[in-house]
């Protein structure tokens, strides 16, 4: 494997390294080139006063490159390579270091879910209340009515309540089996 002297390994790279070589998961030279990438991002965090487990993100590593495009690099060329390469380096370096127990955010923040409109906000309240269904079901028929009502809209039925939407039901089910 490839060194670059003049840089020193990053705290705990040793530790990671012995992992990655120990499971397979990485080849030689791609710990090297991560190896690489680390220690760019490190410097980026050291010279813009940062935290280096707090930047660990999807979003810290997208600064990283855009910042390391500008300023950090003699060099100019394509951003896309450069988030490529860096995001890769910097997430396995993220998920390496949870692994070994550092505390170190989400990569990527979970998505909020969209505000429910009041039909939907009792149609689950029905799933729920009712019927008892778990969570992965509710998920599942929220997003077929979802469909549904994306559905009646493009075709200009107002659906107001879940009675209305019942109706709906009834009549789409009720021109399929004429069909």
């Amino acid at each position: 494997m490839r060194r670059i002297p003049w840089r020193l390994d990053p705290h705990r790279f040793s530790d990671v390294r012995r992992i990655s070589e120990g499971n397979g998961c990485a080849e030689p030279g791609t710990i090297s080139l991560y190896r690489y990438w680390i220690c760019r991002y490190v410097d980026y965090c050291r010279t813009q006063g940062l935290d280096e487990e707090q930047e660990l993100t999807r979003v810290g590593a997208r600064r990283f490159a855009l910042w390391w495009r500008s300023q950090g690099s003699p060099r100019r060329g394509g951003f896309t390579t450069t988030l490529n390469s860096s995001r890769s380096a910097l997430r396995a370096w993220s998920f390496a270091l949870g692994v070994l127990g550092v505390k170190v955010p989400p990569w990527e923040t979970p998505a909020t879910p969209p505000s429910l409109s009041a039909i939907m906000t009792a149609f689950v309240d029905y799933l729920n209340d009712v019927r008892g269904n778990p969570p992965q079901t509710v998920h599942k028929k929220l997003t077929h009515m979802a469909m549904l009502v994306e559905h009646c809209r493009k075709r200009r039925r107002r659906i107001g309540n879940i009675n209305g939407l019942a109706a709906e039901i009834v009549a789409q089910l009720e021109g399929w089996c004429r069909a």
